[in-house]
């Protein structure tokens, strides 16, 4: 895991997410430079876009790289944003929307991700 997830830490604005406020916030520069930075046993690198977007679609990717960032999450809901939990209990659960921790196709549609607020879907 640790070398991707590393060149990846480098390329893209870092978060993670506040269970306090239930927002994602910046990682601020310099703070977060590899994954032996967090204790993997609570908290997980989270790809705002799979991985498997980048691997099997790679034009759709480069047309959606600029919203890529990496998310410091609770690894339980790491689990639930990848396993098909729905946006309505995604939401009870964790009380942020479901498409600001993960892309969603249907959200990107609808118009929810643009450049302006890329990095700023808290």
């Amino acid at each position: 895991m640790g070398s991707m997830y590393n060149a990846d830490i480098e390329k893209y604005p870092p978060f993670f997410f506040d269970l306090f406020s239930r927002t994602l916030k910046p990682i601020p520069a310099g703070e977060l430079t590899s994954v032996d930075n967090y204790d993997h046993a609570q908290y997980h690198a989270h790809h705002f876009i799979e991985k498997s977007i980048r691997k099997n679609n790679p034009e759709f990717y480069a047309r959606i790289e600029y919203l890529q960032k990496i998310i410091i999450v609770p690894a339980q809901m790491n689990y639930d944003a990848s396993s098909g939990m729905s946006e309505e209990n995604f939401l009870k659960k964790w009380g942020i929307e479901k498409y600001k921790i993960i892309f969603l196709k249907q959200a990107w549609h609808a118009g929810l991700y643009d450049k302006t607020n890329a990095n700023e879907l808290s």
